[in-house]
């Protein structure tokens, strides 16, 4: 169990929140890829990665499969 007041806890990281830091032209693009930068001890699964990569690739949000892909991973 872990308390709200322990500041060392892992973080769940949501797919909304990686697909709007993915989208250059979304108002919350940059306040979502500067929360997730800001932040450590982030924690997700390998589900919530596919879900974001779907949803960039597969809906009207959809962006080229090499920019959802490399965006985090060349920083």
């Amino acid at each position: 169990m872990t308390l709200s007041s322990d500041q060392f806890a892992s973080r769940g990281l949501d797919a909304m929140l990686i697909v709007y830091s993915l989208l250059d032209d979304h108002p919350a693009s940059a306040a979502c890829e500067s929360f997730i930068r800001d932040h450590t001890n982030w924690f997700t699964t390998t589900l919530t990665l596919l879900e974001a990569k779907a949803v960039l690739t597969y809906t009207p949000l959809s962006v080229a499969q090499n920019v959802s892909s490399v965006k985090y991973t060349t920083r």
